[in-house]
């Protein structure tokens, strides 16, 4: 009995899901999502600077 409703509410948020995926109003979300990869960072984000050396140095 368990197992039956815990499929149907599997089956039911899968069905959701995709209902709102494929929702109008969630498409240009999601197009200018699927664009990120191609962006190129602005130029006035600079790279942090490196951190100081917190590990312990050889002694020669």
């Amino acid at each position: 009995m368990i197992s039956g409703l815990f499929t149907l509410a599997a089956i039911g948020s899968f069905i959701g899901v995709c209902w709102w995926a494929s929702a109008r109003r969630n498409a240009a979300r999601f197009d200018e999502a699927a664009q990120l990869p191609l962006v190129d960072e602005p130029a006035t984000v600079k790279a942090a600077p490196a951190p100081a050396c917190c590990c312990r140095e050889s002694q020669s």
